[in-house]
């Protein structure tokens, strides 16, 4: 009984953090917690608005 109820804790709480993700990515929120600027795939998370936030051109 003692390994359910473990078990069904670290589920809730491994379901909670992928849906706390999910609305983090919606809202735009990055997850690694540091700046653009310095990233080589800013423009992969967040599109061109990143790459104009860390100075990088993006017209071709």
């Amino acid at each position: 009984m003692g390994t359910f109820a473990v078990s069904a804790v670290l589920a809730a709480v491994v379901i909670l953090i992928i849906l706390k993700m999910r609305k983090d990515k919606r809202s735009g929120i990055s997850s690694c917690g540091c700046k653009c600027a310095g990233c080589a795939n800013c423009g992969a998370c967040h599109g061109e608005k990143a790459a104009a936030y860390s100075g990088e051109n993006t017209a071709k």
